[in-house]
């Protein structure tokens, strides 16, 4: 996967964090890059199905599943973000576009 497709994704999640303990849903990573697809080019540009794809796929990779640990890896579309941020987050922070 590229990695520009990646740190869109964590661009989204964490410009849609305000908590402490925030609940992501993939809905929401949709609705915000589609409210604002000049902040995620490869995002914006690809099918709604490979962006959902990559979406479940970052997150899974970064942030645990909200609510069951017992659900279906295929069937998460929410994930649990707190404030220990990944390495990227903290880079992305400063980024301006």
């Amino acid at each position: 996967m590229k990695t520009e497709l990646s740190d869109e994704v964590l661009f989204a999640a964490c410009s849609l964090t305000i908590q402490p303990h925030s609940v992501i849903s993939r809905r929401m990573i949709e609705d915000e890059i589609q409210k604002r697809p000049y902040l995620y080019p490869y995002l914006s540009s690809a099918t709604s199905l490979s962006r959902r794809r990559v979406i479940g796929s970052v997150m899974n990779c970064h942030f645990s599943a909200w609510g069951s640990s017992l659900k279906n890896p295929c069937l998460i579309t929410a994930w649990t973000i707190r404030f220990e941020y990944p390495a990227v987050f903290r880079e992305i922070e400063h980024v301006s576009c």
